[in-house]
């Protein structure tokens, strides 16, 4: 394939000229041929591919990588922190689903070295009787029980606890996540007529549970987990394994500004603890963080008068978390949510978690105030008032977040969707299996980005009412030749050493793989996303070929697009016929339509659950955006 693109470069000549090779750089691959020109009168193929991809520009394979770099003005971190999109993890602390998955510190070193800049951190209160529970300051007074990690529900405990009444749904496997989450507990002695969430459902998650070791959490220090009230007792639940706040703080100290990334972090706190316990959680900040904890206001830069700029939080930790005044209520019970004190409240200093009522309000334009709406509410709002939400996430910040019914599975939704709206913070689940929407929120913070991404012209404080977003009508051409190492689905995976097979060329573990490439836009027309979708025929092996012309998609007159809020996706699936849905999927590569460089270009895959991975496609990228 690359003979063949030496000649169509030579035209009828044998071999090919200076100016033939400075033509096909310029029209064919978009290159910018000042930087490094080609320099002899003519080029034999080896002379043509050492050029090509050893000398110029960027040197190496790079040279033919189809992500281009970011613009000099995209790396300007001179601006208020909300003309900026933030790479946000949503129950960062899980690993897995939203109920029954296990709790861990680590997790949150797994996303900070991946660049994630906004995490979450649900804090609960621990065993708080070494700090004489008589002079509680709790401000809720049926509040009399705290919870360390020993005395939250084990499997045993279970069994008598978690006691719903007869339902015939509770036993369906459709059965709603609402039910599950929030259905009244009955006591032990009602049990006979009553039915127990099924034990050996949940038995092999409790007892490994159990056996996993006990973390070193200081019993009188707050805990990090997914819980929940139960309605009726208002007794803590839990099925997941708790671990300490403290040893989160620190993983996250350890982490926070690793691969030379100085750029800041926001810590979302979702607080469930007594005023006793979140002064403990301030003492354990400041002490863990020292040196990075931003604590109070730096002397220019007056919260009430305007938001830091990025480039004055390099190297902070931010805390968003509610004032101490406000009464805001849960989004899943509709409960009151736990009032904060005042040394926790005055650690949000530029960035205060705010209910949302209206865009009209006072609160609506305090400099540090950040809305957190669900998904469905952002959506709504849009359909209302786009111009108010729109002008809002301007000067602003907001925070989207998954619904927690509907994303019980740990699953998303499409990000591009809210950051077309302005939103800077999409929380998504990091942990989500299903791998197609992390990859448009790894194609927005690609590696160079450091996670945080400026904004497109009309998104930010700084314009005008002159500076618009700039849409515009896209065709593209992407024409697929070969593939190169493609990794398997995950099903096939496991039932075999695929990787390692590859490695040595055993073909056995690929002899059934029928991989075909299937491309679909995210574009910023919110109607067409999901319908512009296409896809080659399968071919074989890890090594597809789809012959010398290759296999053409393309997309004619899209409209309405915003390149730098637009994406071009790449889906390898297993088109044998023992894999369906999401078991079929072998591999992908999302790329940002402004990044995506024209001519001959190798695509860089990444495993079905968003990891690194030998597979590349060769492909000819015709893009025309007017």
């Amino acid at each position: 394939h690359l003979r063949r693109a030496y000649s169509d470069a030579c035209g009828r000549r044998e071999k090919l000229t200076q100016a033939a090779f400075v033509d096909f750089l310029k029209r064919v691959q978009g290159d910018d041929v000042e930087i490094h020109p080609p320099t002899k009168d003519e080029y034999t193929f080896e002379e043509f591919l050492g050029e090509w991809t050893l000398n110029h520009k960027l040197g190496g394979l790079g040279n033919l990588s189809a992500l281009g770099n970011l613009r000099p003005d995209q790396k300007d971190f001179s601006k208020p922190i909300s003309n900026y999109f933030i790479s946000s993890s949503h129950n960062t602390y899980l690993e897995g689903h939203q109920i029954t998955s296990q709790s861990s510190s680590q997790i949150y070193k797994k996303v900070l070295d991946r660049h994630c800049r906004c995490i979450e951190i649900d804090v609960w209160d621990g065993d708080t009787s070494v700090h004489a529970p008589s002079r509680s300051k709790s401000p809720d007074p049926t509040h009399k029980r705290h919870h360390s990690s020993s005395s939250l529900p084990t499997y045993e405990g279970m069994k008598q606890r978690f006691i719903w009444p007869k339902s015939p749904r509770l036993h369906n496997r459709q059965a709603s996540a609402r039910e599950l989450m929030l259905a009244p507990s009955t006591s032990v002695e009602d049990s006979s007529s009553s039915h127990t969430l099924d034990p050996e459902a949940l038995s092999d998650r409790l007892m490994a549970s159990q056996a996993r070791p006990k973390s070193s959490t200081n019993k009188s220090e707050p805990l990090v987990m997914h819980a929940w009230k139960e309605p009726r007792s208002k007794r803590v639940v839990t099925l997941t394994t708790p671990v300490g706040f403290r040893e989160v703080c620190k993983a996250v100290r350890d982490s926070a500004f690793s691969h030379d990334n100085h750029l800041p972090i926001i810590v979302s706190l979702e607080v469930h603890c007594c005023f006793e316990q979140q002064e403990v959680m301030v003492k354990i900040m400041k002490e863990e963080w020292a040196g990075y904890l931003l604590d109070k206001p730096f002397d220019d830069c007056d919260p009430r008068e305007r938001q830091p700029r990025l480039e004055e939080l390099k190297d902070k930790i931010l805390v968003k978390v509610k004032r101490a005044h406000d009464d805001e209520r849960c989004e899943r019970t509709g409960e009151k949510k736990t009032p904060i004190c005042e040394t926790l409240a005055a650690l949000a200093v530029y960035t205060h978690s705010e209910h949302f009522k209206a865009f009209g309000t006072p609160a609506a334009r305090t400099h540090s105030h950040i809305f957190s709406i669900v998904e469905g509410d952002i959506r709504k709002l849009y359909e209302k008032s786009p111009a108010e939400l729109l002008d809002h996430n301007r000067h602003y910040m907001m925070r989207a977040y998954p619904h927690p019914i509907l994303r019980i599975g740990s699953h998303n939704p499409d990000p591009s969707v809210f950051w077309r709206k302005g939103v800077q913070m999409v929380a998504l689940n990091w942990q989500d299996k299903l791998y197609d929407k992390m990859a448009l929120h790894d194609a927005m913070f690609t590696e160079d980005t450091q996670g945080w991404v400026l904004k497109p012209r009309g998104y930010r404080s700084t314009d005008d009412e002159s500076d618009k977003p700039e849409y515009r009508t896209l065709t593209l051409r992407i024409t697929v030749y070969a593939g190169l190492f493609i990794p398997l689905p995950e099903a096939q995976s496991e039932r075999s050493d695929a990787r390692g097979a590859a490695i040595i060329g055993d073909g056995d573990a690929y002899k059934d793989f029928k991989p075909s490439v299937q491309v679909d836009l995210a574009v910023s027309h919110d109607k067409a996303s999901g319908k512009l979708i296409q896809k080659t025929t399968a071919k074989e092996t890890e090594h597809p070929d789809w012959g010398p012309g290759g296999y053409s998609l393309e997309f004619v007159g899209v409209p309405d697009v915003v390149e730098e809020l637009s994406f071009v996706r790449f889906k390898i699936r297993d088109e044998s016929r023992f894999y369906r849905d999401q078991t079929a999927v072998a591999a992908w590569a999302c790329i940002r339509l402004d990044r995506l460089r024209q001519g001959y270009r190798l695509v860089d895959l990444t495993d079905c659950k968003g990891n690194p991975s030998p597979g590349k496609l060769f492909v000819k990228i015709d893009k025309v955006v007017r």
